[in-house]
């Protein structure tokens, strides 16, 4: 069943947080080779550390197996699985004043068991570079008391809720972490964003209740504002979750509040199993999401035909300002607009676009350029 939910996931170009196997054994390892290394959909999973205040003898234990496993593939005829390059950390989740210790002493640990563990892999250079390269997700919005660096611990990922970026000087305060020469880290900091239960209209959200095309404008806004990664709290929470701290049952199918007050967050997936099938139901949430993130693949295809036409010019043109036009009525900041026609309008323009930059690269540009 957990096979069912994350192949239905990835179906829908959305990552599970974790691999159906992975309960602390080696069998995610095999897992890793079947259902990631070999699947190109599948972009990014979680490690299992401990959550709040990880160890590290279980850090290093447990890349100390995915080292071994790598180089053994590598030496037995697999030049292409690195079990590295997609993997992250996640286990601050919004931390408070009281537990900033705990997110710079779990970085550290991470920070070190890397570097430690990286001259093992010194005749594989792209895989010691995975290795000293996977992200540490911290749910927060930037706070000068959790900036840090390699030697002292801090976020390396900052991970705040979707609102943080409805200003221009917010979003720039982020993009300044997304510059490597600015952290004091030798492999940069990267900046993802996230919902749960919050924020509501009108900002995006995926409640029942928001209009439709918030989640699917979600990914234009993310490709627009840089920001690398998308982490939502849960995709099949069939319980709910009380203020006061209690989790009571609910049937999913009359009760759409995960959380009180809170329609059909944390649920994007029914049970099959009410029809009697041996996979989780869809909901229209989740297809819209679908649908946005494989237009955010539109995004990465422009920004491919941009760089060749860089590379044969010689120019520097930047994905991020030619595709404004497209952007243009869909959004202010982080506020959708609910005008589904005009974005049917500029989507097919985007795909017009892409067309003409498939058929004749430079009378396209010199099109966008005009």
């Amino acid at each position: 069943m957990k096979k069912a939910y994350f192949n239905t996931l990835v179906d829908h170009r959305m990552m599970p947080d974790r691999l159906p196997n992975d309960d602390g054994s080696d069998t995610w390892l095999e897992d890793y080779v079947d259902l990631v290394a070999s699947n190109p959909a599948v972009n990014s999973y979680r490690l299992n550390v401990p959550n709040n205040k990880t160890d590290a003898t279980s850090v290093t234990t447990l890349l100390t197996k995915m080292i071994e496993r790598n180089i053994y593939l590598r030496e037995h005829g697999d030049s292409t699985t690195d079990l590295f390059k997609k993997a992250y950390f996640y286990v601050n989740d919004e931390p408070t004043g009281e537990t900033y210790a705990d997110v710079r002493n779990n970085d550290l640990i991470f920070t070190n068991a890397k570097k430690a563990l990286a001259p093992r892999l010194a005749a594989y250079p792209a895989l010691q570079k995975s290795l000293l390269s996977i992200k540490n997700i911290v749910t927060a919005p930037y706070n000068e008391s959790l900036v840090g660096s390699d030697t002292i611990g801090g976020v390396q990922t900052w991970c705040p809720q979707f609102s943080e970026f409805n200003s221009a000087a917010l979003r720039s305060i982020y993009a300044s972490r997304q510059v490597k020469s600015n952290t004091g880290r030798a492999y940069g900091e990267n900046v993802w964003w996230y919902g749960c239960i919050t924020p509501a209209s009108p900002f995006p959200s995926y409640h029942t209740d928001a209009n439709l095309i918030n989640s699917r404008l979600l990914s234009w806004m993310q490709y627009d504002y840089g920001v690398e990664g998308n982490l939502y709290w849960d995709v099949c929470y069939y319980q709910k979750y009380q203020s006061s701290g209690q989790i009571i049952d609910r049937d999913v199918w009359t009760d759409a509040n995960s959380y009180e007050d809170c329609c059909g967050d944390g649920q994007l997936l029914y049970p099959g199993s009410t029809y009697g099938l041996t996979k989780p139901i869809s909901t229209l949430r989740l297809e819209s999401i679908r649908e946005g993130n494989e237009d955010y693949e539109y995004f990465y295809l422009f920004d491919q035909y941009v760089q060749s036409y860089n590379a044969a010019q010689g120019t520097s043109l930047k994905s991020v300002d030619l595709l404004q036009r497209y952007y243009q009525g869909l959004f202010t900041d982080m506020k959708p607009k609910n005008a589904p026609e005009l974005f049917a309008s500029q989507r097919a323009s985007l795909l017009s676009m892409l067309e003409k930059m498939g058929a004749d690269l430079n009378s396209a540009i010199a099109e966008l350029t005009k």
